[in-house]
Order: structure tokens, then sequence, then C-alpha cells
């Protein structure tokens, strides 16, 4: 039941707006006494909300092998969010793409 809550609640941070959540993020199955004993167990150990989407998103980007389409509906946002998120990521220094990729970086032409 903890897991199932975790990424219930995961999910909604990545679909809010803001810093908090909110009723309408979650959805209609999950219910207070679930949240409250989910609250009392532990925390991700995410220090904010940017960090446990950050966290959620390169989780969940490693389990589908750095598939971005599997990973976007998986977290239920849209694919072209996914990549946005990611730019900034890769910006802060942070490994979105599969070890070993080299497509990320500019290439140097081969002209001397």
């Amino acid at each position: 039941m903890y897991v199932e809550l975790k990424n219930l609640m995961q999910r909604a941070a990545l679909l809010c707006r803001g810093d908090v959540i909110l009723p309408e993020h979650l959805p209609s199955k999950i219910s207070l006494s679930m949240f409250q004993q989910a609250v009392s167990v532990g925390s991700t150990g995410a220090t904010s909300l940017e960090e446990l989407e950050r966290q959620t998103i390169l989780a969940t980007l490693r389990k589908f092998n750095y598939n971005r389409t599997e990973t976007a509906r998986a977290l239920g946002i849209s694919r072209r969010t996914l990549v946005y998120k990611l730019q900034k990521m890769r910006e802060l220094g942070y490994q979105v793409d599969p070890p070993g990729d080299y497509t990320a970086q500019p290439r140097v032409a081969d002209s001397l």
C-alpha cells in the first residue's frame, strides 16, 4: 500500500502547478487514511517539490531504459513536457541520457 501511495503522490507532484498538492491532483481512489498512514511511515528523502519531481523523472527514465515516450506515458505527462524538463535537468548537470550516449553533446567536425 505504501508503494502505491508513494507512486500516486509522485504523480500528483508532477501534475500540480505550485508547491502544494491539492485534492484535485489526487486520484479519487486515494483516501485520507491512506495518506496519513504513508506520511507516518516515511518519506522519499526529497527536500523540495523540485527534487521529488527530479527523482521521479530520473527513476522512471531509467526504468524505461531512457525511452522518453514510455517515460512520459508512465508519468502521465506529454513527451514535449518531459523533454523540456530533461533539458533543464541536463543544464543543471544531471545525467538524463543513457550512459555512453554522446548524441546530446555537440560534435566536433573532422576537418583537419
